[in-house]
């Protein structure tokens, strides 16, 4: 499952295509933030992300991708859910489906991930 401290669960997508391991998507030199096909608002949230030390790369997996909806049955998780995977390919967090304060929760998420300090676009000038 995708449970945080899991390794990231293996499962096919179809891509161009093609079908791939879902690992082969993982990035092994940064943290790989994870979408369903509703991710549009984590979208949203991660464009006001203006400062963070950590490399985030991001991965949309969508209906017509994902054909066994393994999003779903395996990694728990709604079309509007997120999931952070660290470099190593396991999981340091997990939203099922898009919080009141998402916000909060992925920058609690990026914080307790690796020591970073994380500044938004509505606090860049707000700091000294």
């Amino acid at each position: 499952n995708a449970q945080p401290g899991a390794r990231f669960p293996h499962f096919w997508v179809d891509q161009d295509g093609r079908r791939r391991s879902v690992h082969d998507l993982l990035s092994y030199d940064a943290f790989t933030l994870i979408l369903g096909s509703d991710g549009g608002e984590w979208k949203q949230l991660l464009s006001s992300l203006t400062s963070c030390s950590l490399k985030i790369n991001l991965v949309e997996i969508g209906a017509e991708q994902d054909t066994h909806d393994s999003l779903s049955h395996i990694c728990g998780m709604a079309a509007n859910g997120a999931i952070l995977v660290r470099p190593d390919g396991h999981v340091a967090w997990r939203e099922k489906s898009f919080p009141k304060d998402a916000r909060s929760s992925l920058e609690s998420a990026l914080q307790a991930s690796f020591a970073t300090e994380v500044q938004w676009q509505s606090e860049a000038h707000s700091r000294p």
